[in-house]
């Protein structure tokens, strides 16, 4: 399975983009998985500064691994454009935590 990543202010309009995010701009309306979102927790951690980038990483892919086994892969189709609302680059490393949902449903 072949999937992409993508932020809303470049992405958001790709015909196959679907939000893993927990809110997406009022100007988009596009399908929504949320059950691949961060929760509010982890977010919140990060963004006050109380965890680092690191931590949030490894915080995502443990939720990603709680998921029923096969139920990541059922939820995702070949070619779809994951999107929230960070640019790959705004992170310190420039990398992405979206990249967790791609090794999750490959497992």
């Amino acid at each position: 399975m072949k999937l992409y990543t993508g932020y809303f202010a470049r992405h958001g309009n790709h015909p196959r983009a679907v939000s893993i995010a927990r809110s997406q701009p009022m100007a988009f309306d596009i399908p929504e998985i949320l059950e691949l979102a961060p929760a509010r927790t982890l977010l919140a951690d990060y963004k006050s500064g109380r965890i680092g980038w690191d931590d949030y990483a490894i915080r995502y892919r443990v939720r990603l691994g709680l998921l029923v086994a096969g139920h990541v892969e059922e939820l995702l189709q070949d070619g779809m454009v994951l999107i929230c609302w960070e640019s790959p680059m705004s992170t310190a490393t420039a990398t992405c935590w979206r990249t967790g949902c791609e090794s999750a449903a490959m497992r």
